[in-house]
């Protein structure tokens, strides 16, 4: 791969994630708690929501392209009727939340502000995945770059302005129409069939699949991203619940910092090597197990170096990023810190798990972990409130990273025999 490939992705998700931080840093600042305490639950079921937009599409998309070459051109249609399925699913779960007794009505005011940028979220997940399979890091560099500026402004505005949790919710409306736009240039190739496909370039097109055949291909990859997201933020749910806006602010403050140590994996493999993972379990194990054996000796070491920074650094991180309204955070982000290593070792092998007939196995592995995360939580945040809701991470990530390389390596083992046996018998 060329070093300007890893320079742009760098750079990409560097700043990415220093927009990310410094708009954590203005808003709690500059914001009451209550209202980063909204900011924090809209930005969760932003996540949330964008999952379900698409219902994986997005990965399906990847996948079926570095393995189909343009004979993958026959899901296209099919996959953008399950994208507005999908979107019009998600708004009517959003008015549900909003007419519901659940918040109050500033709550809703703001969850109903960010559809839009939910919509930018899910054109964003397909416009990066065309990028992928063409393996042009640079836009998806400057993607996820427009995709963090959006937020990153619409702080700088409210901040500037009103300071104010419903202005915020304003601008982020704006600014997510704005950037739909570049999105939507990359997407039409989807359409034009300009897509440059790392396999069977010259491939004829079968005639195209139904939604539902579609929808048996994607649903996996959907599921998996909604079971993600449950064990991942719906503690800020349930603090939200259970506890107040107050908390999910003191919560948000220590998880805006260990999230971008959370970014490092996913940079690696689900932007840079997530098409050749993909290509490697289907026409070369040899060099997946090579990669995979590599990479966890690597964020092994990084993982814990990142749990030493982290926790000998935590109050004079959330001194500068959040101020001294929520020094409480900092015990918060240490005991968070140790999801690190956890997450780092589950993104080295999960990611095999999505490729092939495996994404459903990774789809049940959700699954249980979702349902391990929910229980968690909501027989912990009663009792020790913030520190419930990370207690609960922290034993659904390290559940995770445990069944993840028992899984993957079985399977990894399997594919590289079976290459073997097929290279003896040719």
């Amino acid at each position: 791969m060329k070093k300007m490939n890893f320079v742009w992705m760098f750079l990409g998700t560097g700043m990415g994630a220093i927009m990310g931080l410094l708009m954590n840093i203005l808003l709690a600042r500059n914001l009451a708690k209550e209202d980063y305490g909204i900011f924090g639950i809209g930005l969760t079921f932003i996540n949330i929501l964008s999952v379900i937009i698409g219902f994986g599409v997005a990965d399906f998309i990847v996948k079926s392209f570095a393995v189909e070459g343009r004979r993958a051109y026959r899901y296209v249609n099919a996959c953008i009727s399950l994208f507005t399925i999908s979107f019009t699913i998600t708004l009517l779960i959003l008015l549900i939340v909003v007419f519901s007794p659940m918040y109050d009505f500033e709550t809703k005011y703001f969850l109903l502000l960010i559809v839009p940028n939910i919509f930018l979220q899910g054109i964003y997940a397909i416009n990066n995945s065309i990028n992928q399979i063409e393996e042009n890091f640079k836009a998806v560099s400057l993607s996820n770059f427009l995709l963090y500026f959006v937020r990153f402004f619409a702080a700088v505005l409210s901040v500037l302005t009103f300071k104010d949790v419903i202005a915020l919710g304003w601008y982020i409306v704006i600014l997510s129409i704005l950037a739909i736009f570049p999105f939507w240039r990359v997407v039409r190739k989807l359409y034009t069939r300009e897509i440059k496909v790392p396999v069977l370039q010259d491939a004829k097109i079968p005639e195209d699949a139904t939604v539902l055949e579609t929808f048996k291909e994607t649903y996996p990859f959907g599921l998996i991203g909604i079971f993600y997201f449950i064990y991942y933020q719906s503690n800020v749910l349930l603090l939200s619940f259970l506890v107040g806006k107050v908390a999910v602010g003191e919560y948000n403050a220590a998880f805006a910092i260990i999230q971008l140590a959370f970014m490092f994996p996913d940079l690696i493999f689900r932007r840079i090597f997530y098409t050749r993972i993909h290509v490697w379990a289907t026409h070369d194990p040899v060099q997946l197990k090579r990669f995979n054996k590599r990479s966890s000796i690597i964020l092994f070491i990084l993982g814990l170096i990142g749990i030493v920074f982290i926790w000998f650094t935590a109050k004079y991180l959330i001194l500068f990023t959040a101020g001294e309204k929520y020094l409480d955070s900092v015990f918060y982000l240490q005991l968070l810190s140790l999801a690190i290593l956890f997450k780092f070792a589950t993104a080295v092998n999960g990611t095999i798990l999505s490729t092939q007939h495996m994404v459903y196995k990774m789809m049940r592995i959700n699954a249980i972990i979702a349902i391990i995360n929910l229980i968690a939580n909501i027989i912990l945040i009663p009792i020790f409130k913030v520190e419930g809701a990370i207690f609960a991470t922290l034993i659904s990530e390290f559940t995770m990273a445990i069944i993840v390389f028992i899984v993957s390596h079985k399977y990894l083992n399997q594919l590289v025999i079976n290459a073997t046996e097929n290279n003896l018998g040719n």
